[in-house]
């Protein structure tokens, strides 16, 4: 379970700090063919992670603080904490890790 000094995240959440991609990430996937999905989806940087997010193999957390992700808006809480704005997203709701 990774912890942020401010603040940590509950059950199955996961909470990101707001970040805006560029179209062509390092790895060379080109983002601008998929403008709607990324339109209709957020990235953040993993600052918190749930002490019941999935584990992999080896019994560590699948998530890290740090991360990049992308995940779905519909069912995000906002939060703005000393000037950041953050967001509380069900582990459920990510779609992509880069």
């Amino acid at each position: 379970m990774q912890t942020n000094p401010q603040f940590q995240a509950l059950n199955f959440n996961v909470i990101v700090e707001q970040v805006v991609l560029d179209n062509k990430l390092a790895s060379g996937f080109d983002l601008s063919s998929y403008t709607d999905a990324v339109e209709v989806n957020q990235a953040g940087k993993v600052v918190s992670v749930g002490e019941r997010c999935p584990a992999n193999k080896e019994g560590e957390q699948s998530l890290k603080v740090g991360m990049i992700v992308i995940y779905s808006k519909h069912k995000v809480t906002n939060m703005t904490l000393s000037g950041k704005t953050y967001s509380i997203v069900p582990y459920s709701d990510l779609v992509l890790t880069l």
